[in-house]
């Protein structure tokens, strides 16, 4: 009988040890929800639905920490950027005159995909220079904008430029969430 009670007292014991430590097992998992509902706090970027759908759309962003959804967002942006490059490099072929496909595509996506490098490069040492990074990687895409609007090109390669400056606004707009968060936990 008495080693019953003690083996009840051991395994309550362990009970409280392991419950007491749960939290902290997970401590690196995170919910891509409070990335989505920061990305959508500004009111001005992807709205918390499109942030869930686009990261729940593939299982690397919803088994990983802050720190590599982050890198996983710059790494697509990149990817996406040079793809864009080729694009406007066709676009280019059939709007000769266009300085706004010109200055886009060698001017704002280069700054852009280059910013993306810069914050994927420093995200391992330096979170702030990360974060300003792909800040900063988000004003090639509005310079591109800014000259679209001012240029006024044919709808169809306007509405393609656009969807491309949305998606690498959105890849940003997620990027600095996700640096952000990130570093709260390690600045």
């Amino acid at each position: 009988m008495c080693s019953s009670k003690v083996s009840m007292l051991l395994l309550y014991t362990l009970s409280i040890i392991l419950i007491s430590h749960a939290p902290f097992a997970f401590s690196d998992e995170v919910n891509i929800e409070d990335l989505c509902n920061e990305v959508a706090s500004d009111g001005i970027g992807p709205t918390k639905d499109e942030c869930l759908k686009f990261l729940n759309s593939n299982p690397k962003y919803r088994s990983a920490d802050f720190h590599d959804i982050s890198k996983f967002l710059m790494q697509n942006a990149i990817d996406k950027g040079l793809e864009d490059q080729k694009i406007f490099n066709v676009l280019a072929k059939n709007h000769t005159s266009s300085k706004a496909i010109k200055d886009c595509s060698n001017i704002h996506y280069p700054s852009t995909i280059s910013n993306f490098r810069n914050a994927l490069k420093d995200l391992d040492k330096n979170t702030d220079g990360a974060f300003d990074a792909a800040t900063l990687a988000r004003s090639g895409i509005e310079n591109c904008d800014t000259m679209l609007y001012q240029e006024k090109l044919d709808a169809s390669a306007n509405g393609i430029i656009k969807n491309m400056n949305k998606f690498m606004a959105f890849l940003s707009d997620m990027s600095t969430a996700a640096i952000d968060l990130y570093s709260k936990d390690h600045p």
